[in-house]
C-alpha cells in the first residue's frame, strides 16, 4: 500500500495545491475568477491519473521476455 502512495505522490501534491488555491481564492481574495489559474494544473492531474503507473506495460514486456 506504501508503494502506491509513493507513486502517487506527485499526485497528491497537485491535488492539495489545487485545494490550497481554490481555498484562498474564494475564501481569503474573494475572488473566484483566479481558479482560472489553476487549469493547466488540473489538466495535468488529469493526464498523469489517466497515464497510470506503467504497470500494464512492464507485464506486457515481461511476458516477451
Amino acid at each position: 500500500m506504501l508503494d502506491r502512495v509513493i507513486d502517487r505522490l506527485p499526485a497528491l501534491l497537485l491535488i492539495a495545491a489545487l485545494a490550497l488555491l481554490a481555498q484562498v481564492a474564494i475564501f481569503e481574495v474573494d475572488q473566484p475568477g483566479r481558479l482560472m489559474a489553476g487549469i493547466p494544473a488540473f489538466l495535468l492531474l488529469l493526464l498523469y491519473l489517466r497515464a497510470g503507473t506503467g504497470g500494464a506495460a512492464k507485464a506486457k514486456a515481461k511476458g516477451k521476455a
